[in-house]
C-alpha cells in the first residue's frame, strides 16, 4: 500500500521539489541583515522547507496506506 501511494504523480513531484529545496537551501544559504552589528549574516535554515515537504509526503502516504 505504501509503494502504491508513492507512485502518485503529485507525490513524485513533491519529492523532487523537496530534494531541490534541500540542495539549494544548503548550497546557497539565505543572507540576513543584522542591525546589531551592521553586517550581513548567512542563515543556515534553508533546508527546513525541504524537510517539511518530506514530512508532509510521509504523512500523506501513511494516512493513505492506513486508510
Amino acid at each position: 500500500m505504501i509503494w502504491e501511494g508513492c507512485q502518485d504523480f503529485v507525490i513524485i513531484v513533491l519529492a523532487l521539489a523537496s530534494v531541490v529545496s534541500i540542495v539549494l537551501g544548503t548550497a546557497y544559504p539565505e543572507r540576513v541583515y543584522d542591525g546589531a552589528c551592521d553586517c550581513v549574516k548567512q542563515s543556515s535554515t534553508g533546508w527546513v522547507e525541504g524537510v517539511a515537504i518530506i514530512i508532509a509526503i510521509v504523512l500523506v502516504v501513511m494516512v493513505g496506506a492506513i486508510q
